[in-house]
């Protein structure tokens, strides 16, 4: 027997290419929905798909980093691109992630021989519905201020993926987001093998970041 988040239980009817892309609903011919990519997604998904980011969503998330005391001083632009091409840009960096749905590609500089971040390239599928596309942005942008503030070499990949993760989830709490999306982050964080997450887990946003600062 197949049990989903929500609720659905059933002995044949599980079929994995008929599952909403973003929130894994098991659907059928008749109540899925095509995405322009190969992508499907449920009806309710699609009710809220963000196809273009706009510049009142960003202020949203950037109003909120902000009160975290999360502020991205370099120039940042974003864009919603198509699964193919956010995989051949994954591709590009040499990362070989089938199931991504973002990325931030900063741009650095050497400065007094220290490598510094001059801008931020925030990509993301579009299609996602709003709460969950509100998350992945934040995740992203995240990883920005990581850029701008934090030695990379202070970090290993799995602690940096639960950190954007960690500060993504919060903002879903912070706008009481459905339950589906907080669960889908804790399931995310608790998958990353991160040493750090033992030491601030329990922090809020703000002491977080004093906390890296102090790395």
């Amino acid at each position: 027997y197949f049990q989903t988040f929500w609720g659905n239980v059933c002995q044949t009817c599980h079929q994995p290419n008929l599952h909403c892309f973003s929130c894994n609903r098991q659907l059928n011919q008749a109540t899925l929905l095509q995405l322009p990519d190969y992508r499907i997604t449920c009806r309710q998904c699609y009710s809220s798909a963000v196809f273009e980011i706009s510049q009142q969503l960003i202020q949203l998330i950037l109003k909120t980093l902000a009160h975290w005391n999360i502020r991205i001083k370099q120039p940042l632009s974003f864009k919603a691109v198509d699964i193919n091409s956010l995989i051949k840009l994954k591709e590009q960096n040499g990362v070989l992630d089938k199931t991504t749905t973002g990325q931030c590609r900063t741009q650095f500089e050497i400065r007094d021989q220290a490598k510094k971040a001059i801008s931020h390239e925030i990509i993301i599928l579009f299609g996602l519905p709003q709460q969950y596309c509100l998350a992945i942005l934040t995740h992203e942008l995240f990883h920005a201020w990581l850029h701008e503030n934090i030695d990379q070499d202070k970090l290993s990949p799995q602690d940096t993926e639960w950190l954007c993760d960690f500060i993504a989830w919060h903002m879903l709490k912070t706008i009481k987001s459905a339950p589906y999306w907080i669960h889908n982050f804790e399931h995310s964080m608790d998958s990353h093998r991160s040493l750090i997450k033992k030491r601030v887990s329990r922090l809020s946003p703000p002491l977080i970041i004093i906390a890296l600062k102090r790395l």
